[in-house]
């Protein structure tokens, strides 16, 4: 799976990688990577041909952000928001939608942000900042109302789909 997705993000780069095909002892693999849902064949010409199908990633899989459902539950307030308080809030509605465990914490929220922008914590002291930031943002939206704790008490997160959304300039577009 992990191949399937690299090779889509380095074939967009024209990087072209190297194919998974049937014929080259990946069929079992391809079929259950199929069978689950998690990539689908196409037949987009002049890349793939019936001898030689392209398989994609699911589509929902490839998302890396998730500012249009965020904009349809929030309007213009999310318009309004930091491109900070948009990552915060964005990291928490893919973990709300995709993972098995969807509240998180603000010390989750900021180690998956930093390490999504520099892949490995080098400087405690830069982490540490950043991580201060981090929390500063979700108590902010949350005492504004974009997110809620999950179940009241413990400081794990989750979007607040019931929000007083606001138009948005982005709205019928």
């Amino acid at each position: 799976m992990t191949y399937f997705w690299k090779s889509e993000q380095h074939n967009r780069l024209e990087r072209f990688t190297i194919m998974l095909t049937p014929d080259n002892n990946h069929f079992k693999v391809i079929a259950d990577l199929e069978e689950f849902g998690l990539i689908e064949k196409t037949t987009v010409e002049p890349y793939s041909n019936t001898n030689h199908p392209i398989y994609l990633v699911n589509r929902v899989l490839m998302q890396t952000e998730f500012y249009t459902p965020l904009r349809q539950i929030f309007g213009g307030n999310f318009d309004d928001l930091g491109i900070e308080h948009k990552e915060v809030l964005d990291a928490i509605y893919m973990y709300n939608e995709y993972s098995r465990e969807p509240a998180l914490s603000a010390k989750a929220i900021d180690l998956f942000l930093y390490t999504r922008k520099h892949k490995i914590v080098r400087d405690l002291r830069h982490y540490d900042n950043y991580s201060r930031k981090v929390r500063t943002i979700v108590n902010t939206l949350e005492k504004k109302g974009f997110i809620i704790r999950a179940d009241g008490k413990k400081r794990r997160y989750m979007v607040n789909k019931n929000f007083m959304r606001t138009p948005s300039l982005f709205d019928n577009i």
